[in-house]
């Protein structure tokens, strides 16, 4: 804002924390230098309450390595998939779209959430470390969820199911960032849920925001570097 801070961001695309936590690593390793750093974790943590999911790999693991298996390399190199992939995909765009998409199943039982929630809560902390040792001022951001505070949802269609997978795991993670274990945290962290509730369409589906909800939190992280400062 104002030409007074240059952000850079390290984001991707269905990164978990930990991995957030790595590539910011490596950057540093690298040779950057940030003054400050800013966590912005929790719809992607989600993703490891699915069946099967570890829980510091990639949401998308299981397709990456289904395709790396060696007869997934041969039907992509082949005659074949080369001169009928694009047919298949549409194909398959009107299945998911118009035909009954397979239904993923949640393990959201007490313990998968806090082994979860606590994997969020150690990398945040892990990554305060690392950026006092830089001496980096360091935020990081639960960020908002449309399960939580009162958003216009009218557009959308979630699930009650969706909502209270949301509700748990963060209820988790706001538990165990008030023990004594994370104390050091405290000072670090910024909580926005209701930053959202007003008549505005803020989320295009049930994570991901419209351009008014990141001018939002870009504005809310602004006023707090600047009150800190």
């Amino acid at each position: 804002s104002q030409g007074k801070y240059r952000a850079i961001n390290f984001g991707e695309a269905e990164y978990n924390a930990y991995q957030s936590f790595i590539t910011l690593n490596l950057q540093i390793k690298k040779g950057f230098r940030p003054d400050i750093v800013i966590s912005s974790d929790g719809p992607n943590m989600l993703g490891k309450l699915k069946k099967g999911a570890k829980h510091f790999s990639h949401t998308r693991e299981g397709q990456v390595n289904s395709m790396l298996a060696d007869q997934g390399l041969r039907i992509q190199l082949s005659f074949k998939h080369y001169f009928f992939k694009k047919i298949q995909l549409f194909i398959s765009a009107m299945f998911t779209k118009f035909g009954n998409s397979p239904i993923t199943k949640f393990d959201v039982n007490e313990k998968n959430i806090e082994i979860i929630a606590k994997s969020l809560c150690d990398t945040w902390l892990e990554t305060k470390y690392l950026a006092d040792r830089y001496g980096a001022e360091y935020i990081a951001i639960l960020s908002p969820s449309s399960a939580r505070g009162n958003s216009n949802l009218s557009h959308l269609n979630i699930k009650e199911s969706s909502k209270q997978r949301y509700k748990k795991l963060y209820s988790k993670i706001k538990e165990l960032l008030e023990t004594k274990q994370y104390q050091e945290l405290q000072s670090n962290l910024m909580f926005i849920p209701y930053i959202f509730d007003c008549d505005d369409y803020i989320y295009i589906d049930s994570v991901h925001l419209s351009p008014l909800g990141n001018k939002l939190i870009a504005e809310r992280i602004y006023n707090r570097l600047t009150l800190s400062r």
